[in-house]
This record gives C-alpha cells, sequence and structure tokens, in this order.
C-alpha cells in the first residue's frame, strides 16, 4: 500500500536518509509514459527522491536505450505475452546474455542466465516448471524493473461479427470471423 512514511523510514534504513537523485529518460511521442514520469516525480518528491525528467525524441530515446544505457536510471517500458512459451519473456526480459541486456536494464544475473539457458534446453515439462519457477523468484527478488499497472487489452466489435475471439496470447485469428448482415 501507499505509505510515504514507511518509504522514508527504509530509505533511512538503507542508507539514505536524505534521499537521493535519480534520471528517467522518457519517449516524447508517448503521451502516457510522460504522464505516469510526472506522477512518479511528484510521489517520490514526497519521500526525498529527486527525480530528473529527459523527455526525448522517440529516435533519441530508443538509441540511448539501446546503446549507452548507462546514461539513465530510469526509463518506462513494456512487457507483452504473446507466445506460450516462457521463454521468450525470460530470454527478453530476465537473462542479461540474451540480447537485449534484459530489455536494457543491464540486469545481468549469472545464476539467472544459467537457468534461463537450461530452461530453453530441457524438454521435460516438470523441469522447465521448476527451472523457471526458480528463475522467476530470483528476478521478482532482485526486482531490475518494477511493474507499475497492467494495461489490459480491449477489443471492440458488434453484434454483426461473428466468431472473433480473442487468444489467451492476446492474438487473433480473422479466418474463423464473418460479418452478419
Amino acid at each position: 500500500p501507499y505509505n510515504p512514511a514507511k518509504a522514508k523510514q527504509l530509505l533511512a534504513q538503507a542508507g539514505y536518509p536524505h534521499g537521493f537523485s535519480l534520471k528517467m529518460i522518457v519517449d516524447a511521442s508517448v503521451d502516457t509514459d510522460k504522464e505516469i514520469a510526472t506522477l512518479m516525480q511528484q510521489e517520490l518528491a514526497q519521500i526525498g527522491v529527486k527525480l530528473s525528467l529527459q523527455v526525448l525524441e522517440e529516435v533519441t530515446f530508443y538509441n540511448i536505450k539501446m546503446t549507452a544505457p548507462h546514461n539513465y536510471q530510469l526509463s518506462p517500458d513494456y512487457m507483452t505475452s504473446d507466445i506460450i512459451d516462457p521463454d521468450e519473456l525470460v530470454s527478453y526480459s530476465m537473462a542479461g546474455d540474451a540480447g537485449s541486456n534484459a530489455v536494457w536494464t543491464m540486469y545481468d544475473d549469472k545464476t539467472v542466465n544459467a537457468l534461463a539457458r537450461r530452461g530453453k534446453e530441457t524438454f521435460d515439462r516438470a523441469t522447465r516448471q521448476r527451472l523457471y519457477y526458480q528463475l522467476d523468484r530470483i528476478h521478482h527478488d532482485d526486482a531490475p524493473m518494477i511493474f507499475l499497472y497492467h494495461a489490459p487489452s480491449i477489443s471492440l466489435t458488434s453484434s454483426a461479427v461473428q466468431g472473433f475471439k480473442v487468444l489467451p496470447t492476446g492474438n487473433y485469428r480473422l479466418e474463423e470471423v464473418w460479418l452478419q448482415k
């Protein structure tokens, strides 16, 4: 729950009794990210954390994220799960040696990387499940990223549209859809 007094206490226990400063880059073309960054700036200021925002054009924003990730401490991003196999999210967002630098967080834990490789190479379902649960626990406890909210996927249709279904992956197939006249 929201508790600024507890947050200040935890900051003091962590050695930051007077807060600290962070730099966040934000893509100028994403209004939601700009709004959330401004809210974060206001909320963090209440506990002594100074969040400076650098709003950048989209090309510059992504160039910095992919080529100079040590020039900032925070950036908004999103996750999606459009493939059922857990390896996609693990390789992309958790494994520091799998190509995206753990979604540009620069998180690089040797145990997580090894578990991700083992999960990818293992065919036994129970073993894979155990590996991914273990991996998930480590990643959760290390918290290289913080999920702020879940934006549900919204699909609109009318009573004339028949057979439209959204799959658990968020995808949909139109070959079974027809228009009733």
